[in-house]
C-alpha cells in the first residue's frame, strides 16, 4: 500500500488560498488482472463488461476514452469480429448472420457507458469524455498510476478542473 496525498479542499482566509490535504491508500501490490475478473465482482451485464474490455485496450496513455457515435460503432465492429471468427472456427452454417445477430443497439451500449460510470469504472471529464479508473486500468508505470489516482481523487473533491488546473490558483 502507498499513500497518495492529494488537494481536498482549498480554504479561503482573505486574500490567501490555503489547501487541505487528504490522504488515501492505494494498493500497488498488483499481477497481472485479467478484465474477466472486474466484470464477475462486479457483477456487470453482457454489454458493460465487454463495453470496459474494449474501452481498456483503446484508452489513450492518459485512460481518456470517448463516447460518441464513433467509438460506440467501433465497439460493435469489435464485438462483431469477435463473434465472426469464434462461429466460423466453430463451422456455424451463417457465421456472418449469427455475429450481426449478438451485436449491441446503440441505446444498449449508451447504457452500458451509464453503468460504468455508475460503478466507478468510467470517470466523466466533459461531455462525451471519460476517464478510465485508473485504480483498476492503467498502462503506465507504478509511479505514473499513482500520479493519476492523485489527480482523479482531486477533481472528485472539486477541487482541480479538467485543464488539470488547481481552482483558485
Amino acid at each position: 500500500m502507498k499513500t497518495v496525498r492529494y488537494i481536498h479542499k482549498i480554504d479561503v482566509y482573505g486574500n490567501e488560498r490555503l489547501p487541505r490535504f487528504r490522504d488515501a491508500k492505494i494498493d500497488t501490490e498488483f499481477v497481472k488482472m485479467y478484465e474477466s475478473v472486474i466484470t464477475t465482482l462486479l457483477r456487470l451485464p453482457d454489454c458493460p463488461a465487454n463495453l470496459i474490455t474494449y474501452l481498456s485496450h483503446k484508452m489513450t496513455e492518459e485512460n481518456v476514452v470517448h463516447h460518441n457515435k464513433f467509438t460506440r460503432e467501433s465497439f460493435n465492429k469489435f464485438i462483431y469480429k469477435l463473434w465472426y471468427d469464434e462461429y466460423k472456427q466453430n463451422g456455424v452454417e451463417n457465421p456472418h448472420e449469427e455475429a450481426t445477430a449478438k451485436q449491441y443497439s446503440d441505446h444498449t451500449i449508451k447504457k452500458a457507458f451509464s453503468v460504468l460510470t455508475d460503478k466507478g469504472l468510467l470517470i466523466p471529464q466533459t461531455r462525451g469524455m471519460f476517464v478510465v479508473n485508473p485504480e483498476y486500468f492503467f498502462k503506465k508505470s507504478d509511479k505514473a498510476r499513482l500520479d493519476k489516482i492523485k489527480v482523479v481523487l482531486e477533481m472528485k473533491s472539486g477541487v482541480r478542473d479538467v485543464n488539470m488546473q488547481i481552482i483558485g490558483e
